[in-house]
């Protein structure tokens, strides 16, 4: 077991809305310093929001700044110092935040796109408007080769323009085309995923995190990290003990924290209460600090692998998790398969 520099890194968990920062008490009080500096900015920015449809807007506005900046127009944000930008898709509406300088900068950038567009526009050969299909989102006539229609509504789009739709961090995810509002079918997931356009996997995930998020009162995920599996809430008066069959990490599922069988979670709350020291020093390093499983001593992790032995009970355990195990090979066995490798 060889020691090494401590890496530093944050992990942002889209499930539950957090960020987990690791390092040194330096680095983290860096990163979390950063992180108030940006929620400050937003809080403190000019919020606007940018039309881009209209007969003062020419067709293809929204996609030729996709084009140009990105899917979710992560370019246009950071290369005008932005502090966020939100795409709706079916008002075909910008949202952002910024500065006064910034959000001058990004209007700036639209008008230069739209005179692009209208001059583009005044060049091509004129065509009979009923010979085209204009897609809802780009507002553009759609190429034949890039001729996607729904399975409910059979509503034509550009495929790299639904593909775009699908994307954005919105659900349901419905038809944009004026007065329709239908839902998307599975088959067009599984039709997009088929060609490339879009991960089923990454989709289904988003799905989740946006049904949890709105339904914390009756599903909550698991805090492991990356853990994919969730849980039913119930309340105090049904608590019960989720053992979760992905990490087996066992939780409340009343009150969240850790499994307290023969506690109420009030009984639970008033024992932790008791030791505030113990927690308060975990809390301080909690990369390198635990509470050990089986007889509760705090230990320090100085180097080594994600085996542990605790030298006041001898209890074996997973350093992620902090699963306890009969024996070393157990343990050993168990990182392999579950907690990221041995060290």
């Amino acid at each position: 077991m060889a020691s090494g520099r401590r890496l530093e890194h944050a992990f942002v968990d889209n499930r539950l809305n957090t960020i987990t920062i690791h390092g040194s008490p330096e680095a983290r009080e860096k990163v979390r310093s950063r992180i108030d500096r940006y929620v400050e900015d937003l809080q403190n920015g000019t919020p606007e929001e940018v039309t881009l449809k209209g007969s003062e807007n020419p067709p293809g506005l929204l996609k030729a700044l996709i084009t140009k900046h990105g899917d979710d127009l992560d370019g246009f944000r950071s290369d005008l110092g932005l502090h966020s930008v939100t795409v709706d898709y079916s008002k075909h509406q910008l949202t952002l935040n910024g500065t006064p300088e910034s959000l001058q900068k990004a209007k700036s950038d639209i008008e230069e796109v739209k005179q692009q567009l209208w001059a583009a526009s005044k060049k091509a050969n004129p065509k009979d408007p009923k010979d085209d299909i204009e897609c809802p989102v780009c507002l553009c006539p759609i190429e034949i080769s890039e001729l996607y229609r729904l399975e409910i509504c059979a509503h034509p789009y550009c495929r790299s323009c639904v593909t775009a739709a699908i994307k954005a961090p919105s659900f349901p995810v419905i038809c944009c085309f004026e007065g329709c509002g239908k839902p998307l079918a599975w088959q067009d997931f599984k039709t997009l995923a088929r060609g490339g356009d879009i991960e089923l996997s990454a989709l289904t995930a988003a799905a989740l995190s946006a049904f949890v998020r709105a339904n914390r009162d009756a599903a909550e995920f698991c805090s492991t990290p990356d853990c994919p599996i969730v849980y039913h809430v119930s309340s105090k008066d049904d608590a019960k003990t989720f053992l979760c069959p992905q990490c087996g990490v066992s939780r409340c599922t009343a009150c969240h924290n850790q499994a307290h069988v023969g506690l109420t979670c009030a009984q639970w709350q008033s024992s932790k209460e008791e030791v505030p020291g113990v927690e308060a020093w975990v809390r301080e390093d909690p990369e390198w600090r635990r509470i050990c499983p089986g007889c509760g001593s705090p230990i320090e992790k100085i180097d080594g692998c994600k085996k542990m032995h605790c030298e006041a009970c001898h209890a074996i355990f997973c350093w992620r998790c902090r699963e306890k195990f009969p024996s070393a090979k157990d343990c050993y066995d168990h990182l392999a398969k579950k907690c990221g490798g041995i060290f």
